[in-house]
């Protein structure tokens, strides 16, 4: 049936209105129809710009999708398509201004709806901006709770973060004030199978295919971390002190003042133990003593003293006046250095286990802050010296490289022989392509993250890599299976398009405020995501054992607010206390209303899990149905 003849939207289905036809809106929609079955309406401009062949193709074979094409977007034109009954009105078109200015008047009319219909809930506005510098200057104006604004890199960054850190994406994750981390390995710590391909009754996923185990492990407390940190902090301070000595002086100053400094101690031993020995130098021992004193610009001469205390002066002062100028010359050396490299755009010092960024865009400056956030070091490689990122990049500690990273000798200026991956952000696919195979022709073991637009040329890029790599690792005598990358590690090459994973955090966004995180699955999504227990339905009193389906969910964590006797919450002086955080809670735990339950779940599993926990109410045959929510 067309979608045009039908009810629109769908009775008991929520309904976001979606703005653009770029790559992101196609991917979006497809994301919210297939993994979430929300009705879209896509609002195009007539003509074949961008995606809307595609777009247009796609509402004939999805009943969830209608488009409207008009030829000015405007307010107005946007609301006469259901803007009460919708979720969400989602902007991405890729003209930033544009897309605040309408934002703003949707706003108004939203606003005006809600006053004149006495309306609680009104539709959620989500932008998307390309300009991150624009985006988080525009939050301050028009607030954080009714306009949502995300930009392209702050949404895609992750994923790329966490693959050049050798976990899977997301990477990490913070919710309620912990962090939990996705990884394929296993741990002895709390951790819970998101699919695993060994056990399938124990998986949120049935078993993948030449896909690697995916675990969410609950990391320690912050501060219990902090112990830790400082420790990591102080070795890192105590190499980085070590690399600054060898960088600032050369072997050849090194050498000369430990010679010097030998020749002091020695003196100075020479003072103490024969200082008192009496001798009768001869005339000219007298005559090079009181030279050698005056050209050292040292203490007077003491004719009287004795032999070995004339020549403990001598080494002494000679020695000190020599160490003065070395010591001096190898820190204005050093200053000069350091400050032509960083004109030149050099490597200012020598890094090890860092992680080589190429491309100082939007996402790739994001990347590198993210980064750079986890303690991870970084080398930076651009060819544009005027790239707002340059300055970035550095004030967060990243070290800057200009030059072509498809050239050899600049990826081996940027270590790339002790880096723990390539990362390549450049604007164009061709660019990107380039810089991998030039890496993997550097070093043939090095793991690399390519940003590709297509996402089956990503697929077909990302297969290849790894299938040249397996066959080299075969034919110099290693196993490693037939064809296949072995299911307990990463694969070495990583590519995805951006559009889609951008595309999928907003879909997160969008859909509901109990999704917390995402976990893609090579066409899966898992969700971490909290569900409130709603006082009268059927799961109130049973244990938390039953919040653990096979397949479906898993409990990981339970929020409880804590009440007293008369039914009041309870309160530490003024203030109610805060709520009580349950981590992976024991089967015979008693659930109580309004706990909040944070599950690892599949999409049809939190659908299920979400009537489980709903309020249910008598129909006129008495029976107990649970709520339909909106």
């Amino acid at each position: 049936m067309s979608p045009l003849r039908r009810e629109w939207p769908p009775p008991n289905t929520k309904h976001v209105i979606v703005v653009g036809d770029t790559g992101l809106a196609l991917r979006f929609i497809r994301n919210l129809t297939d993994n979430f079955g929300v009705a879209v309406t896509a609002v195009i401009s007539p003509g074949s710009g961008f995606q809307s062949f595609e777009i247009r193709a796609a509402q004939a074979r999805n009943d969830l999708l209608r488009v409207q094409e008009t030829d000015r977007i405007e307010a107005d034109t946007v609301a006469s398509y259901g803007l009460e009954k919708a979720h969400a009105v989602v902007l991405l078109a890729q003209d930033d201004v544009g897309n605040l200015h309408l934002a703003l008047k949707l706003r108004q009319l939203i606003q005006q709806s809600a006053r004149r219909k006495k309306q609680t809930t009104q539709a959620r506005l989500i932008i998307r901006m390309y300009n991150r510098q624009l985006t988080s200057r525009v939050r301050h104006l028009v607030g954080k709770n009714e306009i949502f604004i995300e930009s392209d890199a702050d949404m895609v960054a992750p994923t790329y973060a966490a693959a050049a850190q050798h976990h899977i994406p997301p990477g990490r994750i913070q919710i309620w004030g912990r962090e939990l981390l996705v990884t394929n390995n296993p741990s002895d710590n709390t951790q819970w199978i998101i699919a695993e391909g060994k056990r399938p009754y124990t998986q949120i996923l049935p078993q993948t295919v030449n896909e690697a185990p995916r675990y969410l492990r609950l990391l320690p407390a912050a501060r219990s971390q902090t112990l830790s940190r400082l420790r990591q902090r102080t070795t890192r301070g105590l190499k980085r002190l070590s690399r600054e000595f060898r960088r600032t002086i050369d072997i050849k100053l090194r050498l000369a003042t430990i010679l010097l400094l030998v020749i002091m101690i020695s003196g100075i031993v020479i003072l103490r133990v024969h200082g008192a020995e009496d001798a009768n130098p001869s005339g000219i021992w007298d005559a090079i003593y009181i030279l050698a004193l005056a050209a050292g610009g040292g203490i007077d001469p003491d004719l009287g003293a004795p032999t070995w205390s004339r020549y403990a002066h001598v080494a002494v002062t000679l020695s000190g006046a020599l160490l003065i100028p070395v010591v001096t010359g190898a820190i204005v050396q050093s200053l000069v250095g350091r400050k032509y490299a960083l004109a030149t755009g050099r490597i200012v010092e020598p890094v090890r286990k860092h992680i080589i960024v190429v491309g100082l865009g939007n996402i790739g400056t994001r990347v590198v802050e993210m980064l750079r956030a986890q303690g991870q070091p970084v080398v930076a490689i651009e060819k544009d010296h005027d790239v707002p990122g340059v300055n970035t990049a550095r004030s967060v500690g990243a070290q800057v490289l200009f030059g072509n990273a498809s050239n050899p000798e600049i990826l081996r200026e940027a270590g790339i022989a002790q880096c723990l991956s390539v990362v390549a952000m450049a604007k164009l696919d061709s660019q990107n392509l380039e810089i991998a195979l030039c890496a993997v022709h550097c070093r043939a073991d090095v793991r690399t993250v390519l940003r590709i637009y297509d996402e089956e040329f990503a697929e077909l890029v990302r297969e290849n890599l790894n299938a040249r790599f397996l066959a080299r690792q075969r034919r110099s005598g290693r196993n490693y299976g037939r064809g296949a990358w072995p299911l307990d590690t990463l694969p070495l090459h990583l590519s995805w398009s951006a559009p889609r994973v951008a595309a999928a955090s907003f879909a997160a966004l969008v859909t509901d405020d109990q999704i917390l995180s995402t976990i893609p699955v090579r066409g899966q999504l898992v969700h971490v995501a909290q569900v409130r227990v709603e006082p009268g339905s059927n799961i109130v009193g049973e244990k938390a054992g039953v919040v653990d389906e096979p397949g479906g969910f898993r409990l990981i964590g339970i929020r409880r607010q804590e009440w007293d006797e008369s039914g009041e919450m309870v309160r530490v002086g003024n203030k109610v206390s805060g709520p009580n955080d349950i981590w992976c809670p024991d089967c015979e735990e008693v659930l109580r209303e309004e706990d909040q339950l944070l599950v690892l779940a599949s999409q049809a599993g939190l659908a299920f899990l979400e009537q489980r926990t709903s309020a249910v109410v008598r129909d006129d045959d008495e029976e107990t149905v649970p709520k339909q929510r909106r």
